[in-house]
């Protein structure tokens, strides 16, 4: 994806690079660097934002919406089940 085709994608979310860094769980600074070209976007990362422009161009506005975030908080729980499970289960006691 070049930073034309990312810049056209996320003019068509409506979203700002922050949302975009929300979505993808990417650093705040990453989509700034994916539209200048000083970053190339990772496939899975443009394939993920091609398929949410056709999702928001075959859906009404309030739907993709409600889509979007229910992935997004099921990606947070996953991730915070994954840290809580890397945890040991016993911990060296602090001397």
């Amino acid at each position: 994806m070049k930073p034309k085709e990312y810049s056209a994608a996320r003019e068509a979310l409506g979203w700002t690079h922050a949302k975009v860094a929300e979505t993808l769980g990417l650093g705040w600074r990453t989509p700034y660097r994916y539209a200048s070209g000083d970053v190339q976007i990772p496939e899975p990362a443009a394939r993920l934002l091609r398929l949410l422009v056709a999702l928001r161009l075959t859906t009404n506005a309030d739907r993709f919406r409600k889509l979007v975030e229910a992935s997004a908080m099921k990606v947070e729980k996953n991730f915070l089940d994954k840290q809580t499970s890397a945890v040991p289960k016993h911990r060296a006691r602090a001397r």
